[in-house]
């Protein structure tokens, strides 16, 4: 996808089910990705999926 239109707060797709990957993710809207976005290291976390967000990404 090329970029996000949207981010939700709240899973407002549905919670996940797969390990948390990213954690304290802090975007500032210019990364080209997600990866690139101030964060813990991946896979380390201290939250559940009540704290899931959503983003909307378009082509």
């Amino acid at each position: 996808y090329r970029r996000a239109s949207c981010v939700y707060p709240h899973a407002r797709y549905g919670c996940g089910t797969l390990p948390i990957l990213m954690d304290d993710v802090q975007c500032t809207g210019g990364e080209a990705q997600i990866t690139h976005c101030p964060s813990t290291p991946i896979g380390e976390h201290n939250c559940h999926h009540s704290e899931d967000v959503s983003v909307h990404c378009i082509n």
